[in-house]
């Protein structure tokens, strides 16, 4: 009999082992939604301060390598696609069995939403990275309709067909992941804009009513907030099409009134915060990445001011958001295209910036006044090297770091043995380097064969 037992809870073991496995590797990696909540399980307990809930207008926005940069405040953000306030509610609930934020801080977007429930695949992706549990089983029956219960809670029915598109990272989701660790949930790094206009919405006072599934977990967000006493901070980042939604927002005042909770409607907010039509990204819904900062530094000075938030830069406990803030540096200077901006972004950086020049292609002065870069170029068979102290010897120079310029024939870069880049003819080129890792971040030319257009050289980000 006990043999039989043990039998029988083996096979349960094995069978739910099994399940666990094939979700881990086949689940579809998405940004929004999975990997958020797949990190989130990755963090120290008792490590996030803020948390951050909603659906991309709050994944888009908040920088948390900006939180942890000029705050010290360790954030994250648990945020889907669309995501509607009853998936907010139970990633809460979910957040708080291992976390004690002194602040969550709710967007409030997905408030103009009047759908019992969302398409199918967003039903998965805001509720197929959860852990098996009540409270996932509970999320699931606010998502979704009946028939589709158990496929969500097993998951493995929805997309175990995946095996012919599985890469090396959908093996890189375990536990134990440190890419998922260093990983806070912010949406990626966006550069550009549109030709858009914000609409004044300051004059517009009526109030439209909330889907009542909406409000029912809007209310019930604040309630468990409030039960735990921990302050919520609901917020609107703004978008070029609000003027239509302005009224939902409208009511999303008067319930935050009526539970005496701060709401800032950054709709209403721009001169404070300096935020113009330019701080939108190319699709007019979402910010790109200088607007997300200054949405992200606005709740910064918020929550440093009215809360006590303690500045945890330099403990090793949250040595992750160091590395967070790192990589999203990085993903910002691989997408942006113009040369302007980008270097701008690097000298906001400890970067060091290895700038080669040959022919007549300068840089600003502004450019150029960053202490980070050493700037080498060549005119007319002279090399002139900034800061003067480095020496030539035979067309080559050693700026440190074993790395060495040659712009006899073009500009070719290397360290020690290994190639960098070499490009013929005239133009401009750059290494961006991290001193502290000793990792080369980015390689961008600039060459008078491509009309001296920006362009990003293929890296795999090497430590050197």
């Amino acid at each position: 009999m006990y043999k039989c037992i043990l039998r029988s809870l083996s096979l349960i073991s094995l069978f739910i082992g099994s399940i666990w496995l094939i979700n881990t590797i086949f689940i579809p990696k998405r940004f929004d939604g999975i990997v958020p909540m797949k990190s989130f399980y990755a963090q120290e307990k008792e490590t996030i301060d803020v948390l951050f809930l909603g659906s991309s207008h709050c994944g888009m926005t908040i920088d948390t390598g900006v939180l942890w940069k000029d705050y010290g405040i360790p954030g994250f953000v648990l945020w889907g696609s669309g995501q509607p306030a009853w998936n907010s509610y139970y990633n809460l609930r979910e957040a708080l069995k291992t976390q004690s934020p002194k602040a969550v801080v709710f967007e409030v977007y997905a408030m103009k939403y009047d759908f019992e429930y969302q398409d199918e695949a967003r039903q998965s992706m805001n509720t197929g990275a959860m852990k098996f549990s009540f409270n996932k089983w509970e999320a699931i029956k606010a998502s979704a309709p009946r028939e589709r219960w158990s496929d969500l809670m097993l998951g493995y029915p929805l997309y175990h067909t995946r095996y012919n598109e599985l890469t090396k990272e959908d093996f890189l989701f375990f536990p134990n992941s440190r890419d998922l660790a260093e990983n806070k949930g912010t949406g990626g790094c966006r550069w550009g804009t549109g030709e858009f206009e914000l609409p004044d919405v300051s004059g517009i006072t009526e109030c439209k009513p909330i889907f009542e599934k909406q409000e029912l977990y809007l209310r019930k967000m604040i309630e468990l907030c409030q039960e735990e006493n921990i302050p919520i901070i609901l917020y609107v980042v703004p978008y070029c099409t609000r003027d239509s939604d302005q009224p939902y927002f409208n009511s999303v005042g008067k319930i935050a009134q009526e539970y005496d909770v701060e709401f800032l409607d950054f709709n209403l907010m721009e001169d404070t915060i300096n935020f113009t039509a330019g701080d939108v990204w190319t699709d007019g819904g979402h910010v790109n990445t200088t607007g997300a900062r200054k949405i992200t530094r606005a709740l910064g000075e918020y929550l440093k001011g009215h809360y006590e938030l303690e500045d945890h830069r330099g403990q090793q406990q949250y040595a992750s958001w160091n590395d967070n803030a790192d990589m999203l540096e990085k993903e910002y200077l691989s997408v942006i295209q113009s040369k302007e901006d980008y270097f701008s972004e690097v000298s906001g950086t400890e970067y060091i910036c290895l700038y080669a020049q040959k022919g007549d292609y300068g840089l600003t002065e502004a450019e150029r006044s960053n202490e980070n870069m050493i700037i080498v170029q060549e005119a007319d068979g002279v090399l002139d090297i900034m800061p003067a102290g480095w020496k030539a010897e035979d067309n080559m120079v050693d700026p440190g770091e074993k790395f060495s310029v040659d712009l006899s024939n073009g500009i070719s870069i290397r360290w020690e043995e290994t190639v960098l880049l070499d490009e013929a003819g005239n133009g401009a080129a750059a290494v961006i380097y991290d001193p502290e890792k000793r990792e080369i971040i980015d390689i961008v030319i600039m060459m008078e064969s491509t009309n001296f257009a920006f362009e990003h050289k293929n890296t795999s980000l090497n430590t050197l």
